[in-house]
């Protein structure tokens, strides 16, 4: 396996984390993780240019 691929697979994998996360504080209801994980899986998710997160995050009320 390549570096490159590595570092992807790394990104994939902590960008889905973060995804969860931020669901996972909105079911339990927990308004400011909820805000905080949202911002910061839209920020992720910009900065990776992970164009398909980018519009899930964005949906996020």
């Amino acid at each position: 396996m390549l570096f490159a691929d590595v570092v992807h697979l790394r990104a994939a994998c902590r960008i889905w984390l973060l995804r969860m996360r931020v669901l996972l504080a909105r079911a339990q209801g927990d308004d400011a993780s909820y805000r905080d994980y949202r911002d910061r899986y839209l920020a992720m998710a910009t900065s990776l240019g992970f164009e398909g997160h980018i519009r899930w995050a964005e949906a996020m009320p």
